[in-house]
């Protein structure tokens, strides 16, 4: 729909400023991950004498790959849900 609107051009421009939104929701993505994982295996093994490091790198691994499976499935659910009007509220009435 957008080459029949805009022509050729719009449509590189369209995926360029979306493959940089989606680089931006990595990076921020990404320091998130860092962030909690940081946090959270600090306070869970810090007295349990341990070396912290190899723990938040496997979880920080062990999110990304989860991440990565299961983003498509959400997408896919989160259409079929506006495909059947199931997921508007107020559709009782």
């Amino acid at each position: 729909m957008i080459n029949e609107v805009y022509g050729r051009s719009m449509t590189r421009v369209a995926i360029a400023l979306l493959s940089q939104i989606l680089f931006a929701i990595l990076i921020a993505m990404t320091n998130f991950l860092t962030l909690d994982s940081v946090i959270f295996v600090s306070i869970a093994f810090f007295t349990a004498g341990i070396p912290l490091l190899p723990l938040i790198a496997g979880q920080m691994v062990s999110k990304g790959i989860i991440g990565v499976l299961d983003t498509p499935w959400f997408v896919r659910y989160k259409r079929y849900l506006g495909a059947t009007g199931a997921g508007k509220a107020g559709g009782g009435r």
